[in-house]
Parts: C-alpha cells; structure tokens; sequence
C-alpha cells in the first residue's frame, strides 16, 4: 500500500475550502399566487431658508408613508401572470410641521386605499377595472412595476450559485427602490453578506447600497444603506430594510425675493412581502 507522506496530508488540510455556495432558484408566478406587501418610509427634515442672502428661522418636518396593499394572480401562462388583483388595504402619507410660526399636521388618505383594481393583459395591450386616472392610475401603474422587478429579480437569479462576497447586477432593482424612495437611483450594489434562518426557511441576506442623486449638490441626494433578503429555493424576495442621509435643495421666489430651501434629514424605508397560495 502506497503511504501518503505526512508533510503532503498537512499541506493539503492547510488549503482553504472553497466557499460554500448558494444556489438560487425561481417558482414562476401561477394562478392562486398571493403577495401581501407591506410597505413604509418615514423621513425627518430639518429646513432652514435662505430668503435675499440671509438666514432665516428654520423648521422641522415629519413624514410617515404607509402602504398595505395585495397581488392576486388570478390567471397566469407560462409564470407570466395575464390577470393580477391589486387591492389596498391603506395607503395615507402623515405629515407635521413645526418651526417659523407654524405648527401643524395633517393625514392624506390616497384614492386607491380601500380599493380593489384588476390588471388583465391577457388580450392586447393592457386593460384595468375599473377605469382609473389620475393618481389613482399612478399607483396602479407603480405598483405593476414593483411586481415586475420583484419577477425580474428572481428570474436574474435562477440556477444561480453565489458566494459570500458576490455582488449582484441590480438594474432590476431600479424601479423598486425607485417606488420606496420617490425617485430612480443613479447606481446600487447588492452584494451577498450571508445566509440566515427565519421561521424555519433558509434565507439569503444582501447588502444594499443605494445613491439618488447628489448628497451635496443640488436638488434631491440620498445616500441609503441596508439589507435585501430572499428566499433562495424559490428566488421570492422577502423584505427590504434601507437608512440613510436626505439632502434636498430647492430655489424659488418669495414676493420677488429670491429663496433657497435646504433640507436635511433621514429616511428610513422598508418592505415586506409574504408569499401565499390560495
């Protein structure tokens, strides 16, 4: 019998193993498919005005979103969903204001809450019931946005395997985020942190970076950081946790007087989907 030297077996119990992998799958939507998403964003602002060159008082403001809203597909051909239900469940924005005199609040409650809109594709083009305009067909459109890159994102990943380090072509998370923070993000990283266990089911943990436009220039800036996680078995994500500094500058005029308004504050933004079939 042929002896292994005892320097070879140390050599080779010296290599590092290669990195476990993990191995992304995607369950097509089907008929019955049911996604509950419960979505909110709260945000503090402090201002301060710049009116004719000098510096005024400045003021606070608040905002709290909330959306609970559900997909139904309620006919679907080769995984592609051809009629979704989407009804919301409550849809309001929340706002205060404190500072320069004023103290106030106020609750907007969205047209769409407590209402239930039907998406049919099926025959040509694209069809809703019943007929919405305005902000109500902005919603609807938004929200058949999100669930086509949620669609998109489990298809980018299926048969794929990952490493703890890997990163992750996000163009499809654009419309996503986009929704969560009102505007399209100029680039985003998604890269695999680990895997983690919730309720018994093996999930994949990203980190996520997302940049809006310039945290120190003009107009909207946003830089967020935080955590995506999906179920790699069937490639549904799960939820979307994201924080991180606001900067938001705005000129205009004032009974003739130039001013500028800079905001800056925090926002945090989160998303959680479950994943039903009835």
């Amino acid at each position: 019998m042929m002896r292994v030297p005892v320097l070879a077996l140390a050599l080779c119990a010296a290599l590092p193993a290669e990195a476990k992998k993990v191995k992304f799958a995607w369950e097509p939507l089907s008929e019955g498919t049911r996604i509950e998403q419960q979505f909110q964003n709260d945000a503090r602002l402090d201002a301060k005005l710049v009116v004719g060159g000098s510096e005024t008082e400045g003021m606070t403001a608040k905002l709290v979103q909330v959306e609970d809203k559900a997909f139904f597909v309620q006919s679907a051909e080769d995984g592609d969903p051809r009629v979704v239900e989407i009804s919301w469940q409550d849809h309001h924005i929340s706002q205060s204001r404190s500072g320069r005199g004023i103290d106030d609040s106020q609750d907007d409650v969205h047209p769409v809450s407590g209402r239930t809109f039907t998406l049919d594709v099926s025959g040509d083009g694209l069809s809703i019931r019943p007929n919405a305009e305005g902000a109500m067909l902005e919603a609807i459109q938004t929200a058949g946005a999100q669930l086509s890159t949620v669609m998109a994102l489990g298809e980018q990943l299926d048969g794929r395997a990952l490493a703890t380090g890997d990163t992750l072509d996000p163009r499809s998370m654009g419309q996503l985020v986009g929704s969560m923070v009102g505007s399209p993000p100029r680039s985003a990283e998604l890269v695999l942190e680990g895997v983690e266990k919730a309720d018994g089911r093996k999930l994949a943990v990203f980190d996520l970076v997302v940049e809006v436009g310039d945290v120190t220039g003009a107009g909207v800036g946003m830089k967020l950081e935080g955590k995506l996680r999906i179920e790699p078995r069937s490639g549904r994500l799960q939820s979307i946790e994201m924080r991180g500094p606001v900067h938001m500058t705005s000129d205009g005029f004032e009974d003739g007087v130039p001013v500028t308004t800079v905001m800056d504050g925090e926002l945090t933004s989160s998303s959680t989907l479950v994943w039903t079939h009835e």
